[in-house]
């Protein structure tokens, strides 16, 4: 006799029925995913532009991408997919976001394939209903492309479906073919080449195949199909960084520490993965929400271990185990790369249908209770049936959520659009990275992008070569930056945007004062760094440090005489930059300062030749006032608490030169032409300016997209005879003392405003003094800096002699009462070592038992010269110890290393005569060593008597 199943299952017993059901929720997961496209059609956000343009890119025949703009480890196969619509649709933007839904709508698909296999039609119809909405992110990214989030969830759900079916099937007791491999090694090639999120489910797969088939796995057969797939998946991965140097191998960072990892790892279950699912829309809150989401878990948990009738749910068991395998995975993942220092949903995702197929299966398995003793039968059921409604709920409680995605603001388009209507505006921006869908809503008439984030390399050089570019939205405080350097432009407001168009540079030229009319420039401390920041030796810095009773850095520079001044130019290192700073003057030494500038944002702008530009090697900065005469003049620069101060390369008094005159650089780039010259090195303006009137005959030191790559050698001056350096006129006498120092020779020649100096070879065995580089618009002799004479000589080398620890250049006391020490290291760089990022320097101060009863770790970060490190260099760091009342009354031995942070941090191991002890370098110091503390007016003193020698020298 036939037993009928009355139960849950039964309702969808009927093909009919089931394919009715299927059919309705998955139709309504479809109207769903082009209700999305349409809703985000016109989306402004930046990376969802950067989508479009691909699309519309392929489709023009102009660029086939192989990564997504600007970075070399998302491929391009779900922007391709777009663009294969797009040949149907027209490039619209409708039809870019409709590939990413399509591309969803087939993850959905995926997931009622997998569930259907495990649990039948019930779990096919409540996993996909899981997916109609979804979470607030989940429907956001499946409707506004990103670059490959749809294709990647989809990946996520067929590689789950191999982990849970290969090599599991009845037909597979004998052995899987070989050939079976070969279209699952093409899908982990596309998830390779496409969506490293995806690798965590490669791992399931490969565990789970490996549990499987075991030593079966490696059979040359089969690792040939499996490879021969991968391959065929990744092969653009391969040729392009084949091309491009591997790239794609250092593209997402490490986590910090074994802690940070740790700490990520909590976060993901604590507060990242609850808020990826909150629902604050559904009845009852969030908490409610996810409340009903741990009772579709605990379903699942409960219909994967029945008490009787467990063949029936070995799929399900399968399923568990391959999903607690992702969890495990994709948290190792997670917190021990770079994607769990970014609190984004995006990367989350893949629980969405990781999740879904878990809950429903669950459901269709415990609704599959026919088997099953009759009173069991009716709980599984029941049972069922509570998940079913918590589907109901789950579904209906995301509804709400649709309002909030149907107002997406598309104001913006139109406002776009306005910027490429107004035929006074310039079609080039500096812009925020933010507003970069401006570029697609003109249809790229108007190209707005960031310098610092310009994502297609044809932007940056259409920004880098247009004359005179506008400025959306006060583009990081260009208003300071005129008022910074006395320029000016015109301003517009328009709907959406404020626009700075039609820039000028100042009206008149600037000349430099000779060093020799400088008596001093003491910090606040009352140090003279007259000699570092006058010489033209770029490895020569001034550490400013903050004042004792405020927060800021003073710079105070002393004439010999009174002199008139209209600015000052700076050349800083990034690492430690000024924010702002204003300039005060006086006209003699007792007093009271003036404003010269206001205290205005140093901006990242300056002006090369008739241009502003943004960052770059060329950036200094720069202050513009009316000319006044003064005896001294002060800067002062404002600081955040936690910096420990700003570190200048080199400081300009500026002089005025007469009214700003012409150049005739189509005349220079003949002239240099005729001469000889085909290497120019050459103020970024100019630079881009000869090359374009050579007709690209001249190479010049202009800023392109391989610039920064490539820093060295744009920057290194060979002394060759075919090479050049061309300045303003009013820069020669200091490019002159350049020259000099650097023991140079050069023929020099003026024409069209600018003086070339060509350079002159040296005979064959002649020693070079200095390198000879170009960087911030003026030529630089830089050599190995002379640091303060050792004063306990302590030498140690590390990282195979790349990184080698000279001495101790000064040891003293802080305060009277010796309860502060400051250490001051010297530290030399071999040419070649490329400093690490990642370094901190120890110092523990041990009793005689070896315990430690004082210390300091801090980072070792020094501002090295970036375009002259790989050459050597040295430098000096100093680190400041608190002395416990109790050391000061026995031996303290100090001691020394070097920690390479990390994953697992380590010691650096020393090579060094003197003793070690644990990887640290006993220093020949004790506290009684340390120099007594010095009042400042002594310090002063001190400073003025060095100051009035180093005069005399400069005067004979």
């Amino acid at each position: 006799m036939e037993r009928r199943d009355c139960g849950w299952s039964g309702i969808l017993t009927r093909r009919g029925v089931a394919v009715a059901a299927s059919a309705l929720v998955l139709g309504a997961c479809l109207v769903m995913r082009v209700l999305g496209a349409k809703w985000y059609a016109l989306h402004g956000n930046p990376d969802y532009a950067v989508v479009v343009l691909m699309v519309r890119h392929m489709l023009a025949g102009v660029d086939f991408p192989v990564f997504f703009y600007g970075q070399p480890y998302m491929g391009s196969l779900e922007p391709a997919f777009s663009a294969l619509l797009g040949l149907f649709l027209g490039p619209t933007p409708f039809a870019v976001c409709l590939g990413t839904g399509l591309m969803a709508f087939a993850m959905v698909v995926a997931v009622h394939r997998l569930a259907w296999r495990i649990g039948g039609p019930v779990a096919a119809v409540a996993a996909s209903a899981l997916c109609l909405v979804g979470p607030d992110g989940y429907f956001h990214y499946m409707a506004s492309p990103r670059g490959g989030y749809a294709l990647g969830l989809l990946l996520t759900t067929l590689l789950l479906h191999e982990a849970v079916f290969f090599g599991a099937e009845e037909g597979d007791a004998p052995g899987v073919k070989a050939r079976r491999f070969l279209p699952l090694g093409l899908l982990v090639g596309l998830s390779f080449w496409n969506f490293w999120l995806t690798m965590p489910a490669v791992g399931v797969v490969c565990v789970m195949l490996l549990w499987r088939l075991r030593l079966r796995l490696f059979r040359p057969s089969v690792l040939a199909c499996g490879l021969l797939g991968f391959f065929a998946g990744s092969l653009p991965w391969w040729v392009w960084n084949a091309r491009h140097g591997w790239q794609s191998l250092g593209a997402t960072g490490a986590s910090p520490g074994v802690r940070q990892s740790i700490e990520t790892a909590v976060r993901l279950f604590t507060e990242r993965l609850p808020a990826l699912f909150e629902s604050p829309g559904a009845p009852g809150g969030t908490w409610l929400g996810l409340g009903v989401l741990l009772v579709l878990l605990a379903l699942a948990l409960a219909a994967a271990f029945p008490r009787s009738g467990g063949a029936a749910s070995l799929p399900l068991r399968r399923l568990l185990c391959a999903c607690f395998l992702f969890l495990g995975a994709f948290t190792a993942a997670y917190a021990l790369s770079s994607f769990g220092a970014i609190n984004s949903r995006r990367y989350l995702l893949p629980f969405v249908p990781v999740f879904a197929t878990l809950a429903g299966s669950g459901i269709g398995v415990l609704a599959r209770a026919a088997t099953a003793p009759r009173k069991t039968a009716i709980g599984l059921r029941a049972a069922a049936g509570v998940g079913i409604l918590c589907v109901v709920f789950e579904v209906a409680g995301r509804m709400p959520d649709l309002q909030h995605h149907r107002r997406v603001k598309t104001g913006w388009h139109d406002s776009a659009r306005t910027l490429a209507s107004k035929p006074e505006l310039p079609k080039e921006f500096l812009a925020d990275f933010m507003h970069y869908g401006v570029n697609w809503a003109t249809d790229e008439e108007v190209c707005a992008v960031s310098p610092k984030l310009y994502r297609y390399a044809p932007y940056f050089e259409r920004l880098e070569n247009a004359d005179n570019p506008g400025v959306l939205e006060n583009f990081r405080g260009f208003d300071h930056f005129l008022l910074n350097t006395g320029a000016r432009s015109d301003f517009i407001r328009l709907p959406g945007y404020r626009v700075h168009f039609n820039a000028t540079p100042p009206p008149f030229a600037f000349g430099v004062l000779p060093s020799a009319g400088i008596a001093s420039m003491t910090d606040s401390s009352g140090r003279d760094w007259k000699a570092e920041l006058t010489d033209c030796n770029g490895e020569t810095i001034a550490p400013l440090p903050p004042a004792a009773a405020d927060p800021a850095c003073e710079l105070t520079i002393a004439f010999k005489e009174p002199v008139a001044v209209c600015g000052l130019r700076v050349i800083g290192r990034a690492r430690h930059a000024m924010e702002s700073w204003g300039v005060e003057g006086r006209t003699d030494a007792g007093g009271a300062w003036r404003e010269l500038s206001g205290m205005y944002r140093e901006t990242g702008y300056y002006w090369s030749g008739d241009r502003f530009y943004y960052a770059g090697i060329a950036h200094r900065s720069q202050k513009v006032f009316p000319e006044t005469q003064v005896l001294e003049l002060r800067v002062k620069m404002p600081l955040h608490p936690s910096c420990p101060g700003v570190s200048f390369e080199t400081v300009q008094i500026l002089t005025a030169a007469g009214p700003r005159a012409a150049f005739d650089l189509a005349a220079a780039a003949r002239r240099i032409q005729d001469a000889g010259i085909t290497r120019v090195f050459a103020d970024r303006w100019h630079a881009r300016e000869l090359h374009r009137l050579s007709g690209g005959a001249l190479w010049t030191s202009r800023q392109t997209v391989e610039t920064e790559r490539n820093a060295l050698e744009t920057v290194r001056v060979p002394r060759e005879a075919n090479v050049a350096v061309v300045v303003e006129d009013a820069l020669a006498a200091v490019t002159h003392e350049a020259f000099r120092e650097a023991g140079a020779a050069a023929e020099t020649f003026s024409v069209g405003g600018l003086t070339v100096f060509r350079l002159v070879p040296e005979t064959s065995g002649a020693e070079e003094k200095a390198d000879l580089m170009f960087y911030s618009g003026m030529l630089h002799a830089d050599r190995v800096p002379a640091l303060p004479k050792t004063a306990f000589a302590a030498k140690a080398s590390f990282f195979g002699g790349g990184l080698v620890l000279r001495g101790i250049s000064d040891f003293r006391r802080l305060d009277a009462a010796g309860s502060r020490v400051a250490i001051e290291l010297a530290w030399e760089v071999e040419p070649g070592f490329l400093f690490p990022n990642n370094l901190a320097v120890f110092v523990h101060g041990l009793d005689e038992s070896g315990r430690i009863v004082c210390q300091v770790d801090e980072g070792l970060s020094p501002d090295l010269n970036p375009y002259h490190e790989r050459l050597g260099t040295a430098f000096s760091s100093v680190h400041k110890l608190s002395v416990p009342a109790a050391a000061e009354q026995k031996p303290v031995r100090l001691e020394l290393g070097l920690l390479e942070l990390g994953f697992l941090p380590r010691r650096a191991k020393p090579d060094t005569d003197l003793e070690v002890d644990d990887r640290r370098v006993v220093l020949p110091v004790s506290f009684s060593d340390a120099a007594p503390a010095q009042a400042r007016d002594d310090l002063k003193r001190k400073g003025e008597k060095r100051k009035g020698s180093e005069n005399a020298a400069v005067d004979r």
